[in-house]
């Protein structure tokens, strides 16, 4: 198994996924028009990959769905955060990559589980999860992403 297989598989339990090509556009809306996936309205993990010579590198692991001090998770979704940010914007702009993104938390549920006053499972944490992620990454290949400056 290649470094992307084997970083995807620490993500093979979470059910709501997708990819999408970015085909250097900078906006969801620009890639999907009004058709934006659901899905992305709740908290994960996304990878960027680019493919050169037939071969598919990851180059950025990210997150969204930072969980504050007393449990409750910023307004960060997916869909906010996978093509946000200049220094991102910038790189989007010039290549094409593919992106995987992953629903650890599903918003829906954790505003279920904030009423019961329930506790959500520390494994489906997207800071965990990117961490995770980054180690193994580097456990395979000796450096971070090409895109992911520190961890």
């Amino acid at each position: 198994m290649n470094t992307l297989e084997k970083t995807l598989e620490i993500l093979s339990t979470f059910t709501l996924k997708g990819t999408f090509d970015t085909n250097k556009k900078t906006k969801l809306s620009e890639i999907f028009g009004k058709d934006i996936p659901k899905e992305l309205n709740n908290y994960g993990v996304y990878i960027f990959t680019e493919t050169a010579n037939n071969k598919e590198t990851i180059v950025y692991i990210g997150k969204n769905g930072t969980m504050e001090q007393n449990g409750q998770f910023s307004d960060h979704l997916l869909k906010k955060r996978i093509m946000q940010g200049k220094r991102k914007q910038r790189w989007v702009a010039k290549h094409s990559f593919k992106v995987y993104w992953f629903v650890t938390i599903n918003k829906m549920d954790l505003d279920t589980r904030n009423q019961l006053k329930s506790h959500i499972d520390i494994a489906s944490i997207p800071s965990v999860i990117e961490s995770r992620l980054l180690e193994k990454f580097y456990e395979l290949e000796r450096q971070l992403p090409k895109y992911n400056n520190a961890f």
